[in-house]
């Protein structure tokens, strides 16, 4: 049977459709796919590596002085002299509010001087209610003195330190045991201390000066409440609800 030519071309045609359809001809590539979304991990801050309650931790400690006349009338030669203290337990007592001043501690708040100071520190380190004993610069009326610290957190997590307002009777600001870890037990990352002043109890003498009549019989350490002579008044340790000086930690490992 003879086939006509006009049905050979559409059976090619057909299958030639047919191929198409099934993939076999034409563009084969699939359509683009929109590009996956990139996703960035930041880098972890200081504060995201440092454990919480990791068994050691370090702290720079950061002393401000901001005793300006804003406090009424400055001397000229107010200072604050060589900063002394140390990591200790809750149980030291290096110096208390309430409580009278050492012979050593005496020396360091009537005239700045901190080598008796640190050797009660030293005695406390014997006993283990002390880590051991650190000194760092003093500062003039106005300025920033720094030191870094490593703390302990089963037994040594508290910060005991003083420096001498200079000149003074017996004046002298610090921190007595304060806590680095928190409610929570965790080691705190930052905190800032407004520093209040302290009357050791053991000089007489209501002005900004030195060499003065020992107190007798010895008082406690209390906070300085007193009309200095130039007028300026401290209620509770401050000047118009104002602190001469204040200390920053920041945690750093």
């Amino acid at each position: 049977m003879k086939i006509s030519s006009n049905l050979l071309l559409t059976g090619t045609f057909t299958a030639a459709l047919l191929l198409t359809g099934c993939g076999g001809g034409g563009d084969k590539s699939a359509a683009p796919k929109p590009p996956a979304a990139q996703t960035t991990t930041p880098p972890a801050s200081n504060n995201d590596t440092m454990n919480s309650t990791s068994s050691t931790a370090k702290y720079k400690v950061k002393f401000t002085a901001k005793w300006t006349n804003t406090f009424g009338s400055v001397p000229g030669s107010a200072h604050f002299t060589q900063l002394a203290g140390s990591a200790v337990t809750n149980e030291s007592t290096l110096w208390r509010n309430g409580s009278a001043a050492s012979s050593g501690f005496e020396v360091l708040a009537e005239t700045g001087a901190t080598g008796d100071f640190v050797a009660q520190i030293n005695t406390e380190v014997s006993s283990n209610r002390a880590k051991k004993a650190v000194t760092w610069a003093g500062t003039e009326a106005e300025g920033d003195s720094t030191l870094t610290i490593e703390f302990t957190r089963d037994v040594y997590h508290y910060f005991t330190f003083a420096t001498m307002v200079a000149p003074s009777p017996d004046w002298f600001v610090g921190t007595d045991r304060f806590n680095l870890k928190n409610a929570n037990g965790e080691w705190k990352q930052s905190e800032t201390v407004e520093l209040r002043v302290y009357d050791a109890g053991t000089e007489n003498g209501n002005g900004f000066s030195l060499s003065n009549p020992a107190t007798s019989p010895q008082g406690v350490i209390t906070r300085l409440n007193e009309t200095i002579a130039n007028g300026t008044r401290f209620t509770n340790g401050l000047v118009d609800g104002k602190a001469i000086a204040s200390v920053t930690f920041t945690r750093t490992e």
